[in-house]
């Protein structure tokens, strides 16, 4: 599986980073090192989104080329403020949440599963 990034996704998460110090060229080689199983995939405002490294991205997929485009930078964990984070807590809480997890949760360990074969 290749990761890429958009420019406008290179920006977002740039203007959202206090201490971006990549350039553009030099994050992409980054993205080409996240291992698959770091990457957790849920559903954002009902829209695909992945996380890994702290940070939730927009993603399109490419199941022909089994490539992922992010396309937009939602957030960086460290940058969420605490009362975003109550927020969070209390809806990780929720019978929704709990279900999402769930299916995370399946969806790893199917994911583990090919890996082992």
């Amino acid at each position: 599986m290749k990761l890429i990034i958009t420019k406008h996704a290179f920006e977002r998460y740039c203007e959202r980073a206090a201490t971006c110090q990549d350039n553009f060229d030099h994050f992409q080689n980054q993205l080409q090192k996240v291992p698959r199983k770091k990457l957790c995939f849920l559903e954002w405002k009902g829209k695909p989104a992945v996380y890994f490294d702290q940070t939730y991205w927009r993603y399109e997929r490419d199941e022909k080329t089994d490539t992922i485009t992010l396309i937009t930078c939602l957030g960086i964990l460290e940058y969420i403020s605490l009362h975003k984070w109550a927020n969070y807590v209390t809806a990780k809480n929720s019978r929704a949440a709990k279900k999402l997890m769930k299916s995370i949760r399946r969806k790893e360990m199917q994911d583990e599963s090919h890996c082992l074969v």
